[in-house]
């Protein structure tokens, strides 16, 4: 590529006089490492040979500061030993952008003459050139048209359908979408534990990074003796690009990974919320089979509530339940709910006609320490088992115009739909109008590779940074907190969460 551009510009001296720069690619998925070309033209627009060019990146050098300066100066500083242009006036060296993100590179020439010649984005001329990198995906997701409340989020009723849609969507290593076309999927079906032949055609992933599959289920008597079956459905994809298939999830393949399995189950047993049992008899070949159902309950509270002054916290908590089809149930049903413990703790309520029951309790409580809930459907056999909504936490908010160490900044949650992180019961909120810092130790996850120097992070990098997916928390200095919104708050992060 140096050579294709050096071709280019060789042959060509219609370029703006002074220092131009400019990349053989701008714009790619992942981590790419294009050509940077820089050129310097007399007023004559004819190449310069052997002038002096600094060249430096916003990677290297971070963010820069108010004055518009760099953080190190002498890393952005022009002298009369930099990069020097060759016989045809351009200096070529490698670009690279990370997974992601974007890096800038500036190019600029300062005075012979003057005492210095330090940088200054606003005043110094000078010639820039951004690479971006989207976010390259690393496996598929899938998701269908099944009603997501049904039990096992995959229970299909026979009477009222035949089909279901499935979507196999690219995602990155955060379960984000990626909209990424022509990547090949190949799919393999089994209905009833049978494989379907011919497999369906490999298709490649749409503009959204997509590849949409519907499937037939089995035909319905419009009865209530048509026999359960199971079908199987997996996308399969080098999404990586590294020649092989990423194995499945050994503890739930239908988690996204490069080989990823949807199951289907076709039934058609009457609605019920409880579990129920019945048996059809066996006709001609097929044995008898036993038909189970169950609905599920799905339990509802705000991670944390505020505590008061006088150290109580109200808690309101919800239970909705549903039948196998994922459909609301139980009206009339009676369900206890219990907030925290000790006396009225527990109350009984009934489940409205949308299939929910809600309570509040207003109790004591104490700061950071979580308020547990439990809920118990009051029947005799078969209970659905109640996911979700078992504790919340009572907080503050975290003092204004306070500081915390970084000894005391372990994080216990971020809520980053909200801009918000907890410590403790310590509240904190942020915006794209504070200040955040890269404190992280040089080689450590998540910290630089070669300067121990604080660098600037985006709102969205020090989320990044910070959020945990259970292994280690994210510890943050906060170097300056404001509540109020007159002044900024200054974070600084020293471990990043992972």
């Amino acid at each position: 590529m140096a050579e294709f551009m050096a071709g280019v510009l060789d042959h060509s001296n219609a370029r703006p006089a002074g220092v131009t720069i400019q990349a053989s690619e701008t714009w790619d998925f992942g981590t790419f490492g294009p050509t940077i070309a820089v050129s310097y033209r007399d007023d004559m627009f004819m190449p310069m040979v052997d002038v002096s060019v600094k060249i430096f990146n916003s990677d290297d050098v971070g963010a820069f500061n108010e004055d518009g300066g760099c953080e190190e100066p002498p890393d952005c500083a022009w002298t009369d030993d930099e990069s020097l242009t060759d016989a045809s006036g351009n200096i070529f060296q490698g670009g690279n952008v990370e997974n992601g993100k974007t890096n800038t590179y500036y190019a600029w020439m300062g005075d012979a003459d003057a005492d210095e010649n330090n940088f200054d984005v606003d005043t110094s001329p000078h010639s820039t050139v951004t690479l971006s990198s989207t976010t390259d995906a690393v496996n598929l997701k899938v998701t269908t048209d099944i009603n997501e409340n049904s039990t096992g989020g995959n229970t299909v009723d026979i009477d009222a359908t035949d089909d279901v849609t499935l979507i196999a969507q690219l995602v990155d290593g955060d379960g984000e979408p990626v909209a990424k076309s022509g990547v090949e999927v190949s799919l393999v079906v089994f209905q009833g534990g049978r494989t379907l032949y011919p497999a369906p055609a490999a298709t490649k992933t749409d503009d959204d990074g997509q590849v949409t599959y519907t499937t037939g289920g089995p035909k319905s008597t419009k009865g209530d003796q048509d026999r359960n079956r199971t079908d199987t459905v997996q996308f399969r994809a080098d999404v990586d690009g590294n020649g092989t298939l990423g194995a499945a999830d050994s503890t739930d393949p239908s988690n996204p990974s490069e080989q990823v399995t949807a199951t289907i189950l076709w039934t058609d047993t009457d609605p019920t919320l409880v579990s129920v049992t019945d048996q059809l008899p066996a006709v001609g070949n097929l044995p008898a089979q036993d038909r189970t159902a169950v609905g599920k309950g799905v339990g509802s509270v705000d991670p944390y509530a505020f505590l008061s002054n006088q150290d109580m916290v109200t808690v309101r908590a919800s239970v909705s339940f549903y039948d196998q089809y994922g459909n609301p149930v139980g009206k009339g049903e009676s369900v206890q709910i219990t907030i925290g413990t000790g006396d009225e703790s527990s109350d009984i309520r009934t489940v409205s006609s949308g299939g929910m029951a809600r309570w509040s309790r207003t109790l004591t409580g104490t700061l950071g320490t979580a308020v547990t809930v439990a809920y118990a459907l009051q029947v005799d056999s078969g209970a659905p088992t109640i996911t979700g909504g078992t504790s919340i936490v009572p907080v503050r908010h975290a003092d204004d115009d306070s500081t915390r160490p970084a000894s005391d900044g372990e994080i216990s949650e971020v809520y980053d739909k909200e801009d918000r992180f907890r410590i403790g019961g310590a509240l904190y909120s942020y915006d794209d109008g504070d200040r955040f810092f890269n404190g992280i130790a040089v080689g450590s996850p998540g910290g630089p590779a070669s300067s121990a120097a604080d660098r600037s992070l985006t709102l969205e990098e020090f989320e990044g940074l910070i959020k945990s997916a259970g292994t280690s928390s994210g510890i943050v200095e906060v170097v300056f907190y404001d509540d109020d919104d007159d002044r900024e708050s200054i974070f600084r992060v020293t471990q990043a969460g992972t």
